[in-house]
């Protein structure tokens, strides 16, 4: 048995909390980083059991953790691709500040039966990724409506994981139009009103990947 499985089995009498803090003590980095999508994967897909839908089979649950785990990690240092003799420019993804909270926030409308799937990642000033969100939403949504409608899953995200004072990032830079998103701007506005130490940004897309991975899983449920 690896060292990784006897750390984890050597505590699996104890109380959920209570092991991942000794998982925290005694994992490496890249070991913790597993166990938390493996735990979160396996969160998620006995919800999509409730709602009678496909899930995982047990033996692609790790496989698809450390596809997940590549995936998130390529997003942190992503090229933005070479032209002619252009030198190679890197998109890093930033940790917050000491004692604050990045959520990387994203959006994806599936046009065939337009549903909208929203993914929010939340990682802290070490760059570890401490919380993550896969939704469906329901039909009938611009693209414009749908980003809006994901900045105000992930404030509400945070809000709940009590993951604050937090910088949320991402993708469209679009001019909104208050017309058409006016209510989701307003509810967005009223937290962040009542929590003022936070910020709105953008990102490039491939900067953001581990979000949009999140939003498609979401659209599968």
């Amino acid at each position: 048995m690896c060292p990784f499985m006897k750390a984890i089995k050597a505590h699996n009498g104890l109380q959920y909390w209570d092991f991942i803090l000794v998982c925290m003590d005694q994992l490496r980095t890249h070991e913790l980083e597993l166990l938390c999508v493996v735990v979160w994967s396996l969160w998620y897909q006995r919800n999509v059991l409730v709602h009678n839908s496909i899930s995982l089979l047990a033996d692609d649950e790790v496989p698809w953790a450390e596809f997940f785990l590549e995936d998130f990690r390529k997003a942190n240092v992503e090229s933005s691709g070479i032209m002619g003799s252009q030198l190679l420019e890197l998109v890093w993804w930033q940790p917050p500040c000491m004692g604050r909270f990045k959520a990387n926030i994203d959006a994806v409308i599936d046009f065939r039966s337009g549903w909208v799937g929203v993914g929010v990642i939340i990682g802290d000033s070490k760059g570890c990724f401490l919380g993550f969100s896969a939704q469906v939403v329901t039909t009938g949504y611009s693209s414009m409506i749908a980003e809006a409608l994901a900045v105000l899953r992930g404030l509400r995200f945070a809000l709940e994981a009590g993951m604050w004072p937090c910088s949320f990032n991402f993708i469209n830079s679009n001019v909104i139009p208050f017309s058409e998103v006016g209510v989701l701007i307003r509810d967005s506005r009223v937290i962040l009103e009542d929590f003022s130490a936070c910020s709105i940004d953008f990102v490039p897309r491939n900067a953001n990947m581990a979000a949009h991975c999140l939003a498609k899983l979401g659209l599968s449920s």
